[in-house]
């Protein structure tokens, strides 16, 4: 008999793998605009092969997923991570992203005059 603590724990893996598999299936979709419907995202669809991400797109993939699980992946997943199974083992091992201290209010600053540049003389 399996106890209900097992299957909150399953249900909670399942939901972050279609969490995922959404984030994942959403990028593919838009860096292929007008392209047939490829076949559906599953957690072992090859990245680069099956569903047509080049590096750039790994890049916004990984800061979707960051963002979308309030995380840091570790750096070496942009160059390891083969399927989307990869990103969740990922996932399921990083450390919940710190966002940095919003930026100085900058509406304060005042610029000084500035210096007047000499002018060549006309030829």
């Amino acid at each position: 008999m399996r106890s209900s603590s097992g299957e909150a724990d399953n249900d909670q893996a399942a939901e972050r793998a279609a969490r995922l598999l959404s984030v994942v299936g959403d990028l593919a979709d838009e860096l292929r605009p007008g392209a047939p419907a490829a076949a559906p995202v599953t957690l072992d669809s090859a990245l680069d092969r099956d569903l047509g991400f080049d590096s750039l797109g790994r890049v916004e993939l990984l800061l979707r997923l960051e963002k979308a699980f309030d995380a840091t992946l570790p750096e070496q997943t942009f160059a390891t991570a083969e399927t989307p199974r990869d990103l969740l083992r990922a996932l399921a091992g990083a450390g919940r992203r710190r966002d940095a201290a919003p930026p100085p209010d900058v509406s304060a600053f005042a610029l000084g005059a500035a210096p007047m540049v000499p002018m060549p003389p006309p030829p």
